[in-house]
């Protein structure tokens, strides 16, 4: 009946004209017509320790402080005393309420809206007679958002009753088929406008308070506040979902149609900025995105749609405002996260089957109507996903992202996203920009810049030149050093590359090393080994005759050009790595004098391992060492260096311990303290250098 055509009722006006209510607890009245599943709150993995019901149902009851429940049949055998020492959990996560607390009032509340909220589901499922019952219910759904100051206890009551409230409203609307939108009235030849049926307007009005119900549970979702209620809700919408598309495809005999508006509607209170969702988002993704294609496409082209929506309102504010762009709101900061909350989940080779005998293609609204898909059908072919996929990431990228989720992008785009796009190329700009803005972005966008120029023939002549400028005093110290090195090997590794790239980039490091922390040392040594290992028109660096560069003061090397063909590093040599022998460290005093050697006869250390050292592991390095293994570390000969696990100083992998000598007789002799006389030795490294004492006027 419509809503004008009746004064709305409250709870307590309605109790009024009702029959006297027991206020004694209910014990689980049934619903007419409702299943018993669909009734009771279900409590996952609890069980009655009396019963044995399994998964327990209707209302918990909790032993305080104790691994023991029961359910209210058995919780009302019990004496008033017993009862004293459990506490009520209504619905799974909810705050749990004291016995003792509920008595008298409290009670006799509790007891009366929930058999209230039953009641009005029987009345309501009854027909036009009982309508207004529906718009009570409605009022019960949100409960929880009255004002006032409560306590923890009637926050719980009002969240409970609001759970009751929107689960009933859910099985009335489905027992009235209210999903389906009526049909309007033809109207006939004649002048005469005929009226409608009484149960087409009943229809009609019923149709109204769902839609109303349905805005009330997308709040709910969007606010995630009650948290207890926000999944709850999103499972009774996608249900909805489901009803409607399946009698959609049947009214117009369509084998699959998805009801994308109603996705992209849950897709925008799921991201929006008002407060993270990661919780209800992994929940959606878990139940309803991953195993079913025709969701998991749906749901990109409704993502798709929801960025373009962010962007278009970006651009327009930023072209009302001649200054610079404002920085990030936390809404925005919020949306952003919710976003990549759920494209991190995804997985981009969706589709792809490596031979016809896999199983079909799994989708809900197809599940739910019975229907096989034909093969022709979009969900069969592979472009299908990888299409959604490539719009949903290039509307993301786009947008202005915050640096923390900017940097996760980056670590990701070259391995789990690049692959599956339509079309890689469709990257360049936004890794030819992160490579340009320098720092930690542009080693972070580094890889994804060498693919595109490496497997998709992307020109960019200034890479080595932007890779030259990224060496510098920050490397050792930052996050990712390993992550640098590792890609900085790997693309100097063609023997095509022109002398002087790969000798400024081992002039500039070795000059890094004289500044680095010891870790850091290691790590540039054994960087400039490789190089020189792989490319012997550079060994001029260390086999200078003649004007050797023997000091700081008379090297040609320009180490403030940031252009790697014109610092002139062929004319110089290493002779930082003749400073580094007389370090403090024996590890980085030691790897000097593999490059002085009259050949590279080892061959190249792994990067990898290399550049996750840091003081803590040298440290522990050093207090698992043995005198024994002290001893045979003075050996000559480097490839006798090798410690007991079987990796020598250079990170390279020999068999364990059969290089390291141990025969060697005599014990361990012990190190003699001689006091400092000054901070550095007098070495040809800084001999030029001078300390004047200040002047005294």
């Amino acid at each position: 009946m419509p809503r004008a055509t009746r004064k709305r009722k409250s709870v307590q006006q309605t109790s009024e004209s009702e029959d006297t209510i027991d206020t004694t607890p209910p014990k689980q009245p049934r619903v007419a017509g409702a299943d018993e599943d669909d009734e009771l709150v279900t409590h996952p993995e609890v069980s009655c320790d009396v019963s044995d019901m399994y998964p327990l149902r209707g209302t918990r009851w909790h032993k305080i402080d104790e691994d023991f429940d029961l359910c209210q049949a058995e919780f009302d055998k019990l004496a008033d005393s017993e009862k004293r020492k459990y506490e009520r959990i209504d619905i799974p996560g909810a705050t749990p309420i004291p016995y003792s607390s509920q008595q008298n009032d409290r009670a006799t509340s509790v007891a009366s809206v929930a058999k209230r909220i039953q009641q009005l589901e029987k009345n309501a499922r009854l027909g036009p007679k009982h309508a207004n019952d529906i718009i009570e219910l409605l009022e019960l759904c949100e409960v929880y958002r009255s004002d006032g100051d409560k306590s923890e206890t009637d926050i719980a009551e009002d969240v409970t009753t609001s759970y009751k409230a929107i689960h009933a409203l859910h099985r009335v609307f489905k027992s009235y088929n209210a999903y389906v939108k009526p049909r309007a009235v033809k109207k006939r030849s004649t002048d005469v406008e005929e009226p409608e049926t009484p149960m087409a307007t009943f229809e009609k009005w019923v149709h109204e308070q769902y839609l109303d119900y349905l805005s009330t549970i997308l709040r709910i979702i969007q606010a995630a506040d009650p948290a207890l209620l926000a999944i709850p809700c999103m499972n009774i919408f996608m249900d909805f979902v489901t009803k409607y598309a399946t009698s959609q495809n049947k009214a117009r005999r369509t084998d699959y149609k998805v009801p994308n508006p109603m996705i992209h509607r849950l897709m925008g209170v799921l991201t929006h900025g008002c407060c993270d969702k990661a919780e209800i988002i992994e929940s959606y993704v878990e139940k309803y995105l991953l195993p079913y294609d025709d969701i998991w496409r749906a749901s990109l082209k409704a993502l798709t749609s929801v960025c373009s929506q962010i962007l278009e309102t970006s651009r327009a504010s930023k072209a009302a405002s001649l200054e610079a762009p404002p920085p990030l709101s936390k809404e925005l900061r919020t949306f952003m996260g919710n976003v990549y909350c759920i494209l991190d989940k995804i997985d981009g080779s969706r589709g792809t089957r490596a031979n016809p005998e896999e199983p079909n293609p799994v989708a809900l609204i197809v599940k739910s109507a019975d229907v096989v898909l034909d093969e022709k059908h979009p969900l069969h072919k592979r472009n299908t996903y990888q299409r959604a996929f490539t719009d949903v990431w290039l509307a993301y990228l786009k947008l202005r992202l915050p640096v923390d989720i900017f940097k996760n992008v980056l670590l990701r785009i070259c391995d789990e996203t690049m692959p599956h796009l339509t079309e890689p190329k469709l990257l360049i700009d936004f890794l030819r920009d992160s490579y340009e803005l320098g720092g930690v972005t542009s080693i972070l966008a580094l890889q994804g810049v060498f693919t595109l120029m490496h497997q998709y023939n992307l020109d960019y002549p200034d890479f080595y030149s932007k890779l030259y400028k990224l060496f510098d005093g920050d490397i050792f110290h930052i996050k990712y050093r390993s992550r640098f090195f590792r890609l900085a090997d790997l693309f100097l590794k063609s023997t095509h590359l022109p002398s002087y790239i790969v000798g400024a980039f081992i002039k500039r490091t070795s000059r890094l090393c004289l500044r680095a922390p010891p870790a850091g040392s290691m790590v540039g040594l054994r960087f400039i080994y490789n190089l020189l290992k792989r490319h012997p028109s550079c060994k001029v660096l260390i086999h200078r005759e003649g004007d050797a560069v023997t000091s700081y003061t008379d090297d040609p090397f320009v180490e403030t050009e940031e252009n790697p063909a014109k610092c002139r590093a062929l004319d110089s040599s290493l002779w930082e790595t003749q400073a580094l022998l007389q370090h403090y460290h024996a590890d980085v005093a030691r790897l000097p004098q593999v490059l002085s050697a009259p050949a590279l006869r080892l061959g190249e250390m792994d990067m990898r391992r290399a550049a996750q050292g840091s003081y803590a592991t040298m440290y522990h390095a050093e207090r698992q060492r043995t005198p024994q293994a002290e001893v045979a570390d003075c050996a000559s000969d480097d490839e006798e260096s090798a410690d007991r696990n079987g990796v020598d100083n250079f990170g390279n992998r020999t068999s364990k311990g059969a290089t390291m000598r141990t025969s060697r007789k005599g014990s361990a002799v012990p190190l003699a303290f001689v006091a400092p006389t000054a901070l550095f030795s007098e070495c040809q490294a800084f001999q030029q250098w001078a300390v004047h004492p200040p002047v005294v006027e």
